[in-house]
């Protein structure tokens, strides 16, 4: 391991990146979504050092915990974070936990970089909210005796609705 290669003080640096915009400008594989997930989203950088050694993964999962305070109207489950390795790729990681009571949110590691804590509003929780991805699904002609409508269901969380009720057609004899 990089450990027992390295000797000297061991030295763990964090902290928040005050010029943001350059580490992701330098991120050429952020897609649309994720430059506008990360944009407002404060990005840390951590690193560990023994000696003059910088150690970029270790043996064991490390446990990082940082602060983040929810805004008017955002779900502890959109609460997210990013990792932005150096070569410019991001990826989110999964396993991580909204302390509400704290305002913080933590997640483990098996090394350091930078990242960001974002939130990342799914469908899931629009749904929650009540805001679907309706399709059509069935439409009802009206007859002498039916009014007509038409289904939606939404993609995402199957939610129907009833909408667009034409009125009964007059009895053709």
């Amino acid at each position: 391991s990089q450990v027992k290669e390295a000797s000297g003080d061991v030295t763990v640096s964090a902290g928040e990146v005050k010029d943001k915009q350059t580490v992701l400008d330098n991120a050429p594989n952020l897609n649309a979504e994720q430059k506008e997930t990360l944009k407002d989203a404060p990005l840390y950088d951590f690193s560990l050092k023994v000696g003059e050694t910088a150690l970029g993964k270790f043996n064991a999962k490390v446990t990082v915990t940082l602060p983040y305070t929810l805004k008017e109207g955002e779900d502890p489950d959109g609460v997210t974070i990013w990792y932005v390795a150096e070569d410019g790729t991001v990826d989110e990681i999964k396993d991580v936990h909204y302390d509400a009571k704290t305002g913080t949110v933590t997640f483990q590691v098996e090394h350091f970089s930078y990242y960001a804590v974002a939130y990342r509003e799914t469908q899931e929780m629009r749904c929650r909210r009540g805001v679907h991805n309706f399709e059509a699904v069935r439409t009802v002609e009206a007859t002498c005796r039916d009014y007509g409508y038409t289904v939606y269901e939404c993609r995402d969380c199957h939610a129907v609705e009833v909408h667009d009720f034409a009125e009964r057609k007059e009895h053709a004899y």
